[in-house]
């Protein structure tokens, strides 16, 4: 772990960090937050599109938080140098309200990335866990107890990441998007106001459309899973995610697919050209 983080314009240790008692962030759960990778060396990916959905976030809400993003930067390049990070990490900024609607509580933190190169190379196991969501649930908000439980759950049953359902339908991950391939399309649940608005989901629907592979957000009943050739999983910081056994069974030929790699490669290649690398275009 990372024993520095940025809070209101100071590094300081896990142990001193403070927050007002009273915040609205505390209190409430007042606030959003955005998680993204950190490249070593290269830079966050996507952040312009990370600003923008906090900034709709909290318009969403109705709280008046002047400049959500304000000290990002600062605060990056602070944290990493006090934690001395050479590798990539998770980077987590935090904006809540403090004691006033007025006040704004920010915070930047790090942490290890979570997946290693087994998960892509053999992919990963989720599990179905039935949950309604609630009207907040295209924003990154503070009060994540519903998805922070099921995730949970599912964990101490062996499985990796919790699918959310509601009724027969299957919505999300607890913290992915979901996506399917079958008949030669790429499925994925709508934005409906149901699920979040991935940054990561956002950049696969374009890279399938470039790489050819038809696309279409539809809603996905459980059944789609038994049909479906191929599955995957996206956020900021997995990217693509080979799924290959839900609820204990296998989805396809149980082995990441064709397309999952494919799609992967070329989002990593994506992220090379973004950051400024010399190797560009789509494979």
């Amino acid at each position: 772990m990372f024993p520095y983080l940025w809070l209101n314009g100071r590094i300081v240790s896990g142990e001193e960090a403070k927050v007002p008692a009273l915040s609205l962030g505390f209190l409430y759960g007042l606030g959003l937050f955005e998680t993204m990778r950190w490249y070593a060396g290269r830079g966050v990916f996507g952040e312009y599109q990370h600003r923008r959905r906090m900034e709709q976030g909290f318009k969403r809400l109705g709280l008046a938080v002047e400049d959500p993003w304000d000290g990002f930067q600062e605060a990056l390049v602070e944290t990493l140098r006090a934690n001395r990070v050479r590798e990539d990490v998770v980077v987590r900024w935090t904006v809540a309200v403090g004691p006033d609607p007025g006040d704004r509580v920010r915070m930047l933190h790090l942490r290890p990335v979570p997946y290693q190169a087994r998960d892509y190379r053999e992919g990963v196991e989720a599990a179905t866990v039935v949950l309604r969501r609630g009207s907040l649930a295209e924003v990154k908000a503070l009060c994540y107890a519903d998805l922070w439980g099921a995730a949970r759950f599912v964990r101490e049953r062996g499985a990796q990441e919790a699918l959310v359902c509601e009724e027969d339908f299957l919505l999300e991950g607890s913290t992915t998007n979901l996506f399917l391939v079958s008949g030669g399309r790429l499925l994925t649940p709508p934005l409906d106001g149901r699920i979040l608005p991935g940054i990561a989901r956002a950049t696969v629907l374009g890279l399938a459309e470039e790489l050819g592979l038809r696309v279409q957000e539809t809603p996905l009943r459980r059944s789609e899973l038994k049909r479906a050739e191929e599955a995957f999983l996206t956020n900021s910081v997995a990217e693509v995610l080979p799924l290959v056994r839900v609820d204990g069974e296998a989805v396809g030929d149980g082995r990441p697919g064709v397309w999952t790699r494919r799609l992967h490669r070329a989002y990593r290649e994506l992220v090379r050209c973004a950051l400024g690398e010399n190797r560009c275009g789509t494979s």
